[in-house]
């Protein structure tokens, strides 16, 4: 019994170790490419029969998820284009009034050079007065 056990052990050793060499791994792999090379026909045909079983399955339950899925995207898209709209209107806003004190500042400066008669205090603030009241409509 050990005897046959012990040839059994050696034969099973000796299989593994063929299985397991470059030799036998590039015969296998290269007899596998023989063997699709020479079925491709029918292999196509195989994966073309099922493409077509599959395709209206995955069609029809594509369709019916989006069918499901639909509202509660645009339910999300809708929050979330209230959201953009709230943040590039106050980010619009900022860089307009930025923009706004940086161009009074401006031509309050250019005003007193171009026109003398605004280093008067009342006539200077009179003049921005109307600046600012047009400016405000431009930035409505």
């Amino acid at each position: 019994m050990v005897a046959v056990l012990g040839v059994i052990a050696y034969y099973c050793n000796d299989l593994a170790t063929k299985l397991q060499s470059e030799e036998y791994i590039t015969s296998l792999g290269t007899e596998a490419q023989t063997y699709l090379d020479n079925n491709s026909a029918e292999y196509m045909k195989k994966v073309q029969t099922l493409s077509e079983k599959i395709t209206p399955v995955i069609t029809k339950a594509f369709y019916e998820q989006a069918k499901k899925d639909t509202p509660k995207l645009t339910l999300a898209m809708n929050k979330e284009r209230e959201l953009l709209m709230k943040n590039v209107q106050a980010r619009l806003e900022k860089q307009i009034n930025d923009q706004y004190a940086k161009v009074l500042t401006d031509y309050e400066t250019i005003l007193i050079t171009e026109f003398p008669k605004a280093e008067d205090d009342n006539i200077r603030r009179r003049v921005m007065a109307n600046f600012r009241e047009a400016m405000n409509r431009m930035v409505k």
